[in-house]
């Protein structure tokens, strides 16, 4: 299990990245499916969870703000990346 979340967080961290220099509609529609995806299962240690719940909050927050903002913010990009990589890191 830890392999196929190693595989997720991977992939959510490097579709981050992509999307971060993709124009706004094509960064919404790659952002977006990461909500799905990085969702929490309650499986791992609390460490582990909490680390995953806060990527998934920051790719949320990322997706809202691509989907109804004029602009998003350098923050809210960062932090949606370094949480997610901080996920992945406590996986590897």
């Amino acid at each position: 299990m830890m392999d196929v979340d190693l595989s997720t967080a991977e992939d959510a961290y490097a579709t981050l990245l992509d999307a971060r220099n993709k124009p706004r509609a094509a960064a919404a529609v790659l952002v977006r499916a990461l909500r799905a995806k990085t969702q929490n299962a309650g499986r791992h240690s609390h460490e582990l969870e909490m680390a995953q719940a806060d990527a998934w909050l920051a790719i949320c927050a990322l997706s809202k703000s691509l989907d109804n903002d004029h602009e998003t913010d350098a923050e809210t990009w960062s932090r949606a990346i370094s949480r997610t990589e901080e996920w992945r890191n406590l996986l590897d």
